[in-house]
């Protein structure tokens, strides 16, 4: 019994289920979230020393404060990115990951590669998200920030549904 679990941790540890695409995915994401830094930086040398920090739902500015404001979304964000990316290296995705199906034990490694899809492209879209709000933000337009989120939130649920999706259909296999 114990050397069971002792060989179901080893091949947990292996982590078959990361491809080099999830890892590149990864990277883009952080590299996006250090962009979004440097145009807070940027804009904390270059804007006046009162801008917009916040738009209404229609575009208008309704709050104002210092440029260093421009750091909050890429700290929130960078920390977000931080807890998916131990979950994806920690949690085992038996025992942490969820899937609105009973995984079969022949098919997990292909259900667990899908899963590790959806969360490093939840990842690489909350970097690009973040990107463009930052410029968004620099620019102290708000106009187009709804729409931004609209069509992230769409990108997100397309993203969950189809990796759901594609797990399912390996998971029948």
């Amino acid at each position: 019994m114990c050397s069971m679990d002792w060989r179901k941790k080893a091949d947990f540890m292996k982590k078959s289920y990361i491809t080099k695409a999830h890892r590149i995915l990864e990277i883009l994401s952080w590299i996006l979230i250090a962009v979004s830094f440097g145009i807070a930086i940027y804009g904390m040398n270059v804007l006046p020393s009162e801008i917009a920090t916040h738009f209404n739902a229609r575009g208008v500015a309704d709050n104002y404060g210092s440029p260093a404001a421009l750091l909050i979304l890429p700290i929130v964000m960078a920390v977000c990115l931080g807890f998916m990316s131990l979950i994806a290296h920690f949690v085992n995705p038996s025992v942490g990951l969820n899937m609105p199906f009973v995984i079969r034990e022949e098919n997990k490694g292909n259900v667990y590669r899908c899963m590790m899809t959806i969360l490093f492209l939840l990842e690489l879209e909350i970097g690009v998200y973040t990107v463009i709000l930052e410029i968004q933000s620099f620019g102290q337009q708000g106009k187009s920030m709804g729409v931004f989120l609209v069509v992230f939130l769409a990108v997100v649920a397309v993203t969950v549904i189809e990796g759901c999706v594609k797990a399912w259909k390996y998971n029948k296999e």
